[in-house]
């Protein structure tokens, strides 16, 4: 027989020791739960993934879970999650599942159940684009035709391309997103531009440089009508000189300055003797460009120069105003040109030579005035650079983060106000303002960083010592020095919630921000583990005997007392020797002190066999009893009361007992001097002996 001991839960003790504090606070078991977000949905990219999800009605934040597949326990939890925002530093090419909880304001609505796992799989990486391009400089011509080299990829796909300047089309051309390829018919000379080509992918982007040089078109003589008849004044007329005779006809065809133009010579002229065929050759001369002159008025405002980018093509023109001089315009001789803006300009050159003036102005006197900052009242460090930033009278000014290194023990940094003690002009990093004509004094405003610290015995009572304060963002180290008791319970730390689910605290834990910016009081409460365990008492009867029990023995005990003994049982047959307990191999007679860690306990009654000594009884032999007389075989005797200690004779000698119960006994036959009747006795330990007759025959 088992005793069965009851269960003693620590839900029922720890809730009846409650004190009314904890009682109270027991209410938050009737906030509204959340309903858990509905209509999550995964964008997911190769190392992150955007989540999007319903919002739940009076939710005041989000928190977001990420699991791998089989995984129970979280990879990473996010809090302060808003949808339509990512998921990131996850692996690519690889599967998650994703859970988001609604969180409450815990004064009447309490955190939703986690919603169903999404499953999300991560997109395989993609390598940077790479390219290469040639050539990296071409040239083109107003009015052909150009095409710049395409763009031959490297690396990774190339999801499209972008340029750098301006925006295409200009000048007849255009530039290709898909191909990275610039190609139109250019209307005019155009200034040598060195773009920047940009390739796009979703892991990163890659650029080359390319310079494109636009020439004007080259002049055309009018050839008509010089290849017959006199042509010397023709030539002339349209820009050719006459060179010397020659028998080799050269065939060019005479377009650009430099090229030549082969003639045959009209009857009447010399040639040279044989058979060679006499030909004229002229070289053209293309016309003297334009030029243009610049000039700059008054002679103290500045320098002007005039310089000829391209060779008949384009100029370029620039202004340097002097000290305490503007520049105000250009204004050229053919009023072709004028521009009030800038320094430089760069144009396409005009028909005939002109003059260009830059006009400078004297400057006017510009004011300036300082922001200036003060640590006020700050125990260490430093501002960033001089402590002050200078602005313009009258233009933007902005507030800069030059707090530096400074701070000040105990407080935390609210921005900068215009009157040391804040009751001025409150001004955050970033905040503009037009600078009036005099210095602006900020001074950096500190707030309270201390906080108080709440040690709650938690149903318990006793708790001396430790920390009543702390600084934000600093850790405690002074724990009480005296831990509390609760009957029944053992004191196992300290945790930030009075259930004990919160977070476990020790020497060196940093109290968290409460959201969104700030530290706030904390109580730590004393966190109880069960110490009462329950007994079991094994009374160990033997099934075919009789025993009983006086006593039942106590069903529990507490962590680190002595279990006192209880009355012995008592059983035929046997005497109580001891109780055996469970954790450990010690045998208890009076009392016995479990050991650590505790637990529940069984007692198990160990026992001693006691010898009752009874008359045996031996059945009568068989009709024809008989065995061998040379011995040593095995013969078995039946009857009853057979105990340790009993013995056998065959014919007045012992026999071997090979086995013995309390109703059979087996035994080696003795060897025998001659055949006949022998007689079996059995003899029990008191004396008393049974006795009866076997045959030995002769073998």
């Amino acid at each position: 027989m088992v005793a069965v001991i009851t269960v003693l839960t620590l839900l029922s003790s720890f809730s009846t020791a409650l004190s009314p504090t904890n009682a109270s606070e027991d209410h938050s078991q009737h906030l509204t739960k959340l309903s858990a977000p509905n209509g999550v949905v995964t964008v997911p990219g190769s190392t992150s993934t955007v989540l999007r999800f319903s919002a739940v009605p009076n939710a005041t934040s989000y928190k977001v879970r990420v699991y791998t597949v089989k995984g129970e326990n979280p990879l990473r939890t996010i809090a302060l999650f808003n949808s339509g925002q990512s998921v990131s530093a996850l692996t690519p090419n690889s599967t998650y599942k994703i859970t988001v909880q609604a969180i409450g304001n815990g004064v009447r609505y309490s955190n939703s159940e986690e919603s169903r796992k999404v499953s999300v799989t991560t997109l395989s990486a993609l390598a940077i684009p790479a390219f290469s391009l040639t050539p990296t400089v071409k040239t083109a011509t107003a009015g052909q035709l150009f095409t710049s080299p395409t763009p031959v990829s490297t690396g990774g796909a190339i999801a499209s391309f972008s340029i750098d300047v301006g925006t295409f089309p200009i000048n007849g051309l255009t530039f290709n997103t898909s191909t990275g390829v610039i190609s139109g018919t250019p209307i005019t000379a155009w200034i040598t531009n060195t773009y920047t080509i940009t390739a796009h992918n979703s892991s990163g982007i890659t650029s080359q440089s390319f310079t494109l040089i636009t020439q004007a078109a080259p002049t055309v003589p009018d050839l008509s009508g010089l290849l017959d008849g006199p042509a010397t004044s023709a030539l002339v007329a349209n820009g050719f000189v006459k060179g010397s005779i020659t028998t080799t006809d050269v065939g060019a065809t005479a377009l650009n300055d430099g090229q030549v133009k082969s003639q045959t010579p009209t009857a009447g002229s010399v040639l040279a003797a044989g058979n060679s065929v006499a030909v004229v050759v002229y070289a053209y001369v293309a016309p003297a460009a334009p030029v243009v002159t610049a000039a700059h008025t008054p002679s103290a405002g500045g320098t002007a120069t005039a310089t000829d980018t391209f060779t008949g093509g384009m100029w370029s023109l620039s202004a340097t105003p002097a000290a305490g001089y503007t520049f105000t315009s250009w204004a050229c001789s053919n009023g072709a040109f004028v521009d009030n803006a800038s320094l430089a300009e760069t144009f396409v050159t005009p028909g005939s030579d002109i003059t260009c003036n830059a006009t400078f102005s004297v400057a006017p006197v510009v004011l300036y005035f300082n922001i200036n900052y003060f640590g006020n009242g700050n125990d260490s460090g430093s501002l960033w650079g001089d402590g002050f930033t200078t602005f313009d009278v009258g233009t933007t000014a902005t507030v800069t983060d030059e707090l530096g290194t400074v701070a000040k023990f105990g407080y935390i940094f609210a921005g900068w106000n215009t009157q040391a003690n804040g009751s001025g002009t409150a001004r955050a990093v970033g905040d503009t303002f037009v600078m009036p004509s005099s210095d602006v004094d900020l001074y950096a405003q500190w707030v309270n960083n201390t906080f108080n610290i709440t040690w709650s015995d938690n149903g318990g009572a006793g708790t001396s010592g430790g920390d009543s304060t702390f600084i934000g963002g600093s850790q405690i180290t002074g724990f009480p020095t005296m831990l509390p008791t609760y009957s029944g319970f053992k004191f196992i730390g300290w945790n930030t919630s009075p259930d004990g689910l919160g977070t476990d605290v020790s020497s060196g834990y940093m109290p968290q921000i409460i959201w969104p910016n700030s530290y706030s009081d904390i109580t730590l409460y004393a966190k109880w583990a069960n110490n009462t365990f329950n007994i079991t008492w094994d009374q160990n009867f033997n099934p075919n005997t009789q025993g009983h029990w006086p006593s039942s023995g106590d069903s529990t005990y507490v962590g680190g007392s002595a279990v006192a003994m209880p009355m012995q049982p008592v059983q035929d047959g046997y005497a109580f020797a001891a109780w055996q307990a469970s954790d450990s191999s010690t045998s208890v007679a009076f009392s016995y002190v479990p050991i650590a860690p505790y637990g529940d306990i069984t007692f198990t009654a160990v026992w001693t066999a006691i010898d009752i000594l009874v008359d045996p009884i031996l059945d009568a032999g068989p009709m024809n009893p008989w065995t061998y007389w040379d011995g040593g075989e095995s013969l078995t005797l039946t009857g009853s009361g057979f105990i340790a200690g009993t013995t056998v004779t065959i014919g007045g000698s012992n026999a071997s007992i090979t086995s013995l119960t309390d109703t059979s006994i087996t035994v080696l036959t003795p060897i025998a001097n001659d055949p006949g009747h022998m007689t079996v006795v059995v003899t029990s330990p008191n004396g008393s002996s049974a006795s009866t007759t076997y045959f030995y025959q002769i073998t």
